[in-house]
């Protein structure tokens, strides 16, 4: 692969990042796994989302340093918890705020 390639490839992995971390943010997953380490299946059920289509996010979270697992229980990292309303140097609004600009800018090329 080429060094323009790479960077290229580079750009999407971040993007789509970025859009799982935003949705989690969204879905207030953080918030809920603050107040109880739950299984997946136990957080699709309280925010009322498909259990299996929720399955992998936890998982990718995990990848990204945001949530850790043991028997598949989920808790929150200190990474993670950056994600929440109740700290001091939370960045929630931010990445909502962020993929709100990028569908609004997204929509006018459409």
């Amino acid at each position: 692969m080429s060094e323009n390639s790479a960077l290229l490839n580079r750009f999407i992995q971040e993007r789509l990042r970025g859009e799982i971390v935003c949705l989690a943010t969204q879905l207030n997953l953080v918030a809920h796994l603050l107040s109880k380490p739950m299984s997946a299946d136990d957080l699709a059920q309280i925010i009322q989302v498909h259990s299996p289509s929720l399955n992998r996010l936890p998982r990718y979270l995990m990848l990204f340093g945001i949530l850790d697992e043991n028997g598949g229980i989920f808790s929150v990292t200190p990474l993670g918890s950056l994600l929440s309303e109740c700290q001091e140097e939370s960045v929630k609004h931010r990445f909502i705020y962020a993929s709100n600009i990028i569908f609004k800018v997204a929509k006018h090329f459409g």
